[in-house]
């Protein structure tokens, strides 16, 4: 079996996002060394798939330099892939620094207000939305697959924003991926609503064709075809400070398995022994047992029922069924898929990944 590996190599960021899901995680942390790293990479290569470095902002690390060269030239089989808030092109200061590009299969650029002074406002830095365009041009000259990605909140989740959003990714070829809001105690902001998400994605529908809906309710919904959520299955978290964690969003210490300092085999599932509520095989809330769309939705995303819920007995915050609606009101007779697109993402985390 092989993993999809989500790694943070540092705690550093140089932006102040309020929707910042791992910045209490990450604070009062260190970041694991060099050596750690290699010898886990060492240990485990034959069992990984894909890294996407992402966490924090890798390319302040030099660690991080380091890790993508020591995967590239001792293990090129593995798919590296970065996301990053743009400064990526800051730390590309001389042809020497582009060996960096080649050893990379794809970036995802955090993009999430096409206006440029809503953009800096949002990310608290002044010069966050040159950095995104400039990574945006540097990696497309490298001939990097590149995806601009937009958190859904309150703020991003207007038809206009994301339009402007699909021209500037229509214009230099890139890919679209939305992440939806998970909450935690920490950022003061509130889940999205479900009108707005559902009124949204049924209209990028019209503007876009699909790469992939590896998100098991929204696949389920818009396509009756079942994506499996493979958090704590085939895809894991690494945090900077080497814990390891199932998924993307449950980054608290209840959800730490582990950590990399520690000799850890990923030829068997490091978390099979540890989740007690967390069934890693099928896990359907009996709300959900006559639902005609069940055996692909398999009761949703399993980090938003965690994470909405605390629990796994209750279906998606986004089922239809849990906001009064139902399932015909989700069809969808215009959509187009398109084989080819950045795979790194998908199946990694649930996420919506599509082309203007």
């Amino acid at each position: 079996m092989k993993w999809k590996i989500g790694w943070g190599i540092t705690n550093k960021c140089n932006m102040n996002c309020p929707f910042c899901y791992s910045k209490e995680a990450r604070e009062d942390s260190e970041d694991i060394s060099f050596e750690h790293a290699v010898r886990f990479i060492d240990e485990n290569h034959s069992y990984i798939d894909s890294i996407n470095y992402g966490t924090g902002e890798n390319t302040l690390s030099e660690n991080w330099r380091n890790v993508v060269k020591y995967v590239a030239e001792n293990f090129p089989d593995i798919k590296q892939a970065l996301t990053t808030n743009g400064y990526l092109s800051e730390i590309i200061l001389s042809e020497e620094d582009k060996y960096l590009l080649k050893y990379l299969d794809e970036v995802d650029v955090s993009f999430d207000m096409a206006n440029k002074n809503e953009f800096n406002k949002l990310r608290g830095v002044a010069t966050a939305y040159d950095w995104a365009i400039q990574t945006i041009r540097l990696c497309k000259e490298s001939n990097i697959k590149i995806t601009l990605v937009t958190i859904l909140i309150d703020k991003t989740i207007n038809n206009e924003n994301i339009k402007n959003l699909l021209e500037i990714a229509r214009k230099d070829d890139c890919y679209f991926r939305l992440n939806i809001f998970r909450p935690n105690a920490n950022q003061g902001l509130l889940p999205m609503n479900y009108r707005k998400i559902k009124d949204t994605l049924l209209w990028l529908l019209d503007q876009c064709s699909v790469v992939s809906l590896c998100d098991p309710l929204f696949s389920a919904l818009l396509t009756g075809e079942k994506k499996n959520d493979n958090s704590g299955k085939s895809s894991l978290r690494i945090l900077p400070n080497g814990s390891i964690t199932p998924s993307t969003y449950l980054v608290s210490e209840d959800w730490v398995f582990g950590n990399i300092k520690d000799e850890v085999s990923l030829n068997e599932n490091p978390f099979r022994p540890n989740l007690n509520e967390i069934s890693l095989e099928n896990n359907i809330p009996d709300d959900c047992k006559d639902c005609s769309i069940v055996e692909q939705c398999m009761g949703g995303a399993m980090d938003r029922r965690i994470i909405w819920h605390k629990t796994l007995k209750r279906r998606d915050p986004y089922c239809p069924f849990e906001n009064n609606d139902n399932l015909s009101t989700w069809k969808n007779k215009s959509m187009k898929f398109i084989g080819k697109g950045p795979t790194i993402h998908d199946g990694y985390l649930p996420t919506l990944i599509f082309k203007p």
